[in-house]
């Protein structure tokens, strides 16, 4: 077999792969710009990271105009940093993995990783499933942990009606301090 037609023979099995390794690598800039958006409490950026279509249905839901929409949940997010200090949040790269719908759009799952303080006495660790998905040449992301987020989602994009997504974890850290390498 010639080196041509070797090459040929391989394409079929090389596509898929490098479908696979772009999809990943989108997934992990939008994630990671969601989050570095967060760090730097620009929590109404961070929400226009996800699914156009999503975020149109938590609109409408809400009743209000979308920029009174994205201000309530920001506002939301700095009433609950009141509470809880945020000592580090992360994607874990070995998380992400390519997946399928039942009706064939590609998704990437990740987990991203946060330590919540509550008070100097109480650090938990969460970890926290996210999808990051294509739309209309884009990558957005979106959490798939809280019912409502949920619900978004499947009202927006029916072919995410028979997916099962992981249930968030969270435990207390028995050490009651960040692992070395968050440190």
């Amino acid at each position: 077999m010639n080196r041509f037609a070797f090459l040929l023979a391989l394409a079929p099995i090389a596509a898929p792969i490098h479908a696979d390794e772009v999809a990943i690598a989108s997934a992990q800039t939008v994630i990671e710009a969601a989050l570095e958006a967060f760090e730097a409490g620009e929590y109404v950026k961070m929400e226009r990271m996800r699914p156009p279509s999503q975020l149109r249905v938590m609109v409408e839901a809400s009743g209000v105009s979308e920029e009174e929409y994205l201000n309530t949940r920001a506002a939301k997010v700095e009433a609950s940093l009141e509470v809880v200090t945020i000592e580090s949040v992360r994607l874990l790269p070995d998380s992400l993995s390519t997946l399928q719908t039942p009706t064939g759009r590609t998704y990437v799952a990740a987990t991203v990783e946060t330590y919540w303080r509550f008070d100097e006495d109480n650090l938990t660790r969460i970890l926290g499933p996210m999808i990051a998905f294509e739309d209309g040449g884009n990558w957005y992301y979106t959490r798939v942990e809280k019912d409502a987020d949920l619900s978004a989602l499947r009202k927006a994009y029916p072919e995410f009606l028979d997916v099962e997504f992981p249930a968030q974890q969270m435990e207390q850290v028995p050490t009651n301090q960040l692992p070395e390498d968050l440190q």
